[in-house]
């Protein structure tokens, strides 16, 4: 079985480190000094790592990968950039622009990376607004996609950037489940206590060491109804916190390893939701050149191993033969043009016939149209003009 190119980028070799260290290798090849060209040149040195953009259409995401710099035929002088659309069997070759990829666009706020990991629906996506005591920050037009998230990706039945988000937020979460990472938990101050002397016997234990153990267990059984009153009362006043997700499944602001590999991602996609006037689409034309059809060709059967054999067309029975009589003379041809003739006139008698009775119908809806004293007087005139005698002499002025 063939293998398409979305099982070659999830079984290719670089999966590893491109899952560990994305974050590192997005600092290697993006330089917000270095201009667009350039990046795209250190991006093309890493075909398999797949890039999100915004698509032309609204709220809408596009992957790309192989990205290449080339010439679309062997007569230009230029160099034109190239990438791979499509994770099927299948890809076609889209010529993009460096510029429209690597763009910053202007400073907005942002949400935190925990805020974004409580979103457990696309409601809550979409109800999702920065607090106004955040800094704001220059918003990228791509992100970079590991692996590990393009398996989430792919699986959707559609690009819109909504649904993408959810898959990426529940795919790091499971993530975290697999993948726990020490994180330095913060424990409570106490009060260090005073040293105490074992004690070897029951016989040594007085009457004020007991006073002070009922002292210490009241203290604690005091110390937790407070805190369960506390969390009763925070409930009450904040009934959406009934909705929150469970400690386990947040990320706190210790956690720095999930949120420098993947905060990226999700601000990208959170920005195309509601900061879509902001975040320009990159556009893609597809090129069918002759040289670049040669190009993916070859990269297809590099990649994703020889081409399919053609399938053999299924063959037609051949049409019944027509017998042509060549033997026709003069005869036969007067006598079809006799009988052209004939309908041909048939035709014509037919087509006056018709014009008249449409002019008869038009003249009795028009008499029809008159009142009872106009069609009597009319009635009238008609036929005094019939009796009237044509031999009698008319009378002429003297």
């Amino acid at each position: 079985m063939k293998l398409s190119w979305k099982d070659y980028i999830l079984s290719h070799k670089d999966r590893e480190a491109y899952d560990e260290g994305v974050d590192l290798l997005i600092q290697s090849i993006i330089d917000i000094k270095a201009n667009a060209e350039t990046n795209f040149l250190h991006l093309s040195e890493h075909p398999t790592l797949v890039t999100l953009s915004r698509s032309s259409l609204k709220k809408e995401a596009q992957l790309a990968f192989f990205h290449s710099i080339r010439k679309s035929s062997l007569l230009e002088k230029n160099y034109s950039h190239f990438a791979l659309v499509g994770m099927g069997h299948q890809a076609c070759t889209m010529k993009v622009d460096p510029r429209e990829i690597f763009r910053l666009a202007p400073k907005r706020r942002i949400p935190t990376f925990n805020d974004l990991m409580k979103c457990g629906s696309l409601e809550r996506i979409q109800a999702l607004v920065p607090k106004q005591t955040m800094a704001e920050e220059k918003l990228e037009s791509h992100a970079l996609i590991p692996p590990l998230i393009l398996e989430a990706i792919v699986e959707l039945d559609s690009l819109n950037a909504q649904d993408i988000l959810l898959a990426c937020i529940q795919k790091i979460q499971s993530l975290k489940k697999v993948e726990p990472r020490e994180t330095q938990i913060p424990q409570e101050e106490t009060t260090p206590e005073a040293p105490t002397e074992q004690i070897d016997s029951w016989e040594e234990f007085t009457e004020d060491d007991l006073a002070n153990l009922s002292e210490t267990a009241e203290d604690k059984r005091s110390s937790d109804l407070i805190k369960q009153q506390k969390k009763k009362v925070v409930k009450d006043t904040n009934p959406g916190l009934a909705d929150e997700p469970k400690e386990d499944d947040t990320f706190d602001t210790e956690d720095r390893y999930f949120e420098q590999r993947f905060s990226r991602i999700l601000i990208f996609l959170w920005s195309v939701i509601h900061e879509g006037s902001s975040i320009k689409p990159v556009h893609i034309t597809i090129c069918n050149k002759d040289s670049t059809l040669i190009w993916l060709d070859s990269i297809h059967e590099k990649c994703l191993g020889p081409s399919l054999p053609p399938q053999p067309q299924t063959m037609l029975p051949p049409p019944f033969p027509i017998q042509m009589n060549t033997n026709l003379g003069l005869d036969s041809v007067a006598v079809a043009m006799t009988k052209l003739s004939d309908a041909w006139g048939k035709k014509i008698e037919m087509e006056v016939q018709e014009k008249e009775e449409r002019e008869k119908k038009k003249k009795e809806k028009s008499f029809e149209k008159l009142s009872d004293v106009q069609q009597r007087t009319l009635i009238l005139i008609i036929t005094t003009e019939d009796d009237t005698d044509d031999t009698l002499p008319s009378m002429k002025p003297t």
